[in-house]
């Protein structure tokens, strides 16, 4: 009931193309092509096609995380259908639905971030103190279970609040149980942090039908290599995941050809994007999830918005300079 089905043309019905941005009107008539040497273009695009697939290599979840991150969703996912089914013993939580969302679901999980997002719906209004009584009934559930079992210190499982829901985590994965409900209930929370933090996780089941429709594997590249960049950089904080996600996309899918670009032209293309101010209440790249009517970048400060113009200069500075594998921390 939450999704609903984008194509990727969508992309170019945005109001006022970013200055500069080549591909999205036919160069060719607005900007003649000058003599270049397209031999020193080859050489840039090539190191740089070759350090994003060396960087993604690094940042691709190992075999080992792999398996531990899906054993513990498989136990987290099996407690929440035991609670949904007994629907006597925990009749109170009207758990109704339970969905996967975020990076685990998306497939752009990075290395060393081993943590799987599950959303729950409930049939009821949420509280702070209803979600700790779940978090209290799923360790004693986890506890169950563990004591028929011989389990390591390093995989005993522990449960702690969070601000959107509950984790459940050893010292290998994490799960992030978020709490969410159904619309005619969001309005009657009565704690605002709580209302916030249930629009939010709804939210996050649109954002990754979008990615599971309109994605390619190199969106997925890109929003990992992304997010890797943004989150070494302060300047860059303000563009939250979902943000990355959509300009992923919006770099390859959106231009005048309708074709995607390929990953290495995407990423260049994105921190061009970004230097000449995409991110600004002038341009901004329209949320797919929201009917195209609000930018994904409508909640940002000015002040942001100028520390990610510098912050991305600097960057795309490096990267036409030739030191793309210092902006992407690789080495020999």
């Amino acid at each position: 009931m939450y999704g609903r089905k984008f194509q990727r043309n969508q992309f170019l019905y945005y109001q006022t193309p970013s200055p500069f941005d080549l591909p999205s009107l036919n160069e060719s008539l607005y900007f003649p092509k000058v003599n270049e040497s397209d031999n020193d273009s080859m050489i840039l695009h090539t190191n740089l096609l070759n350090s994003l697939y060396r960087k993604n290599t690094q940042l691709n979840p190992s075999n080992f995380e792999g398996f531990t991150l899906n054993e513990l969703v498989t136990k987290v996912t099996s407690i929440i259908r035991h609670m949904m089914s007994a629907q006597n013993e925990f009749q109170a939580f009207r758990i109704k639905e339970i969905l996967q969302v975020g990076s685990f679901k998306n497939g752009t999980m990075r290395c060393g971030k081993n943590v799987a997002d599950l959303l729950i719906l409930l049939d009821r209004v949420p509280t702070t103190m209803l979600v700790q009584e779940m978090s209290v009934r799923m360790h004693a559930l986890l506890n169950d279970m563990q004591s028929v079992q011989i389990v390591p210190k390093c995989e005993y499982l522990s449960v702690e609040m969070t601000s959107k829901g509950l984790d459940i985590f050893n010292d290998s994965a994490r799960v992030s149980v978020l709490i969410g409900t159904y619309p005619e209930y969001v309005i009657k929370i009565s704690e605002e942090n709580l209302r916030t933090a249930v629009k939010h996780n709804i939210a996050a089941i649109q954002h990754s039908k979008f990615m599971e429709e309109n994605s390619n594997p190199f969106a997925k590249i890109l929003s990992r290599v992304l997010k890797f960049i943004i989150e070494r950089n302060e300047k860059l904080s303000a563009i939250n995941p979902w943000m990355i996600d959509a300009f992923a996309c919006y770099s390859i899918f959106s231009n005048y050809l309708n074709q995607p670009l390929s990953l290495n032209q995407a990423f260049l293309r994105a921190f061009q994007l970004l230097s000449t101010g995409i991110f600004t209440i002038s341009y901004g790249v329209p949320d797919p999830c929201k009917n195209f009517q609000f930018s994904i970048n409508h909640h940002l400060h000015v002040a942001e918005e100028k520390d990610i113009i510098e912050a991305a200069q600097g960057i795309l500075n490096k990267i036409l300079d030739g030191k793309v594998d210092e902006v992407l921390e690789l080495s020999d």
